[in-house]
């Protein structure tokens, strides 16, 4: 029970206990989490975990074509539920909360593409050195899903940065509030009077 559960924290596809991780833990360890802002968090360590998970089978040559999508899917779940959680905290108000999360898996994707591209770069000179047309390559496909991901988390935090910067008495006077700011408000570019 909890031993395997534990025991199964470092493992990675292909890992006998990698089913457990994926399938009981980390499911079990969401739904146990009683705040908005806790599960947003997960979600986001999840995402970053399979990002990790795929870098290290990439690095001893094991990251395999259908390995690659069932992360890549599973990176997508988990990215899409953060947006999920994200989007009720700032619809409670929670704006700082929702943008410290997102802007920590920004910045954890972003060192992740940057590991996926250096090693791309080695492997296309090797592939040069040996005069075969490099083709995209495994590594190179995933690394362009996170990054489009990425992209999309960059975007939005730049849309809360301003939402946050704006002056609250002077919106206040306005009609408007940043509790009455909507997720798919700043994510359109608008803003939602009071």
């Amino acid at each position: 029970g909890t031993q395997a559960s534990l025991a199964s924290e470092g493992s990675v596809p292909g890992d006998i206990l990698y089913p457990l991780k994926v399938s009981v833990s980390e499911p079990l360890s969401f739904v146990l989490t009683p705040s908005t802002e806790g599960r947003a968090t997960l979600a986001a360590e999840f995402a970053s975990r399979r990002v990790d998970e795929a870098a290290a089978l990439s690095s001893v040559g094991k990251l395999d074509e259908q390995t690659a999508e069932d992360l890549a899917t599973r990176f997508d779940a988990h990215v899409d539920v953060l947006a999920q959680e994200t989007n009720t905290l700032e619809a409670n108000g929670e704006i700082a909360t929702s943008l410290a999360v997102r802007t920590d898996l920004e910045q954890k994707l972003s060192a992740s593409v940057e590991e996926f591209a250096v090693d791309a770069v080695v492997e296309e000179s090797a592939l040069m050195a040996t005069a075969l047309a490099p083709e995209e390559s495994t590594e190179d496909r995933f690394a362009s899903r996170v990054f489009e991901k990425s992209k999309t988390l960059a975007t939005i935090r730049e849309r809360l940065d301003t939402a946050l910067a704006l002056d609250v008495e002077a919106d206040l006077k306005e009609g408007v509030s940043l509790a009455a700011i909507r997720p798919t408000d700043v994510e359109e570019g608008g803003i939602a009077s009071a």
